[in-house]
């Protein structure tokens, strides 16, 4: 079961890689979009708890001012997913987790049958597991899952539910569908996911495609 803890990191590690993209806003004197931009180019290489945390309020006070886009309620609510991965404290993990939640639920509350928001939601699931993943696996393990699923459903293209799949199978023990064989499908999915899709704005979920590549390198070279 010790394992399992590898399942935090490199979801972690992976989604923490944050992809550039041009700028593709239709009005670039748009004082929302360019505030967003400038901080989702912060976001791209953050690694710190207090960068997050700086992001979290941020991108919190945008949504407030902006109180009908949901993006800047996802990006607060991915920081905090962030930091509540790295943290050292596991027993702080829980309550900023929770804070994740709140403003997933503000990004909810605007924009209904999001992909990326039920991704998100995954990410938010898999990392309380962290607290105590032998006694949470069995139910917080199968709710991951379940908004991975949502998340594939919401938006077939969406490649970053198929990425998170991949890198939690391939840290569970080939008799639970694990391991390089049982995630392979889903990676080989997320690259191909990856190449084709085009996020439909400047300031929309963009991150994953690097991390996704360098997965199925590194699979490809233990089969």
């Amino acid at each position: 079961m010790k394992k399992f803890l590898l399942i935090f990191t490199v979801i972690c590690a992976g989604a923490v890689s944050l992809q550039a993209q041009t700028s593709t806003a239709t009005d670039p004197n748009n004082k929302f979009v360019s505030a967003m931009e400038k901080n989702i180019q912060i976001l791209d290489t953050a690694s710190s708890p207090d960068t997050y945390i700086s992001l979290a309020n941020t991108f919190e006070r945008i949504g407030n001012a902006e109180s009908n886009q949901w993006q800047p309620f996802y990006y607060s609510a991915y920081s905090y997913t962030m930091l509540a991965y790295m943290i050292p404290d596991k027993t702080k993990v829980d309550g900023i987790a929770d804070r994740a939640e709140s403003f997933l639920q503000k990004a909810t509350a605007i924009s209904i049958n999001n992909s990326e928001i039920s991704t998100l939601s995954a990410m938010i699931t898999y990392c309380r597991l962290q607290v105590d993943p032998i006694n949470r696996f069995g139910t917080l393990g199968v709710t991951g899952g379940e908004f991975l699923a949502k998340a594939k459903a919401q938006d077939p293209s969406n490649p970053r539910p198929y990425m998170i799949e991949a890198r939690v199978k391939l840290n569970m023990p080939e008799s639970m569908g694990g391991g390089v064989k049982g995630a392979t499908p889903a990676i080989n999915t997320a690259v191909e996911k990856f190449n084709a899709f085009v996020p439909a704005n400047s300031i929309a979920p963009h991150w994953g495609k690097s991390s996704a590549e360098r997965m199925a390198a590194r699979m490809k070279g233990q089969q």
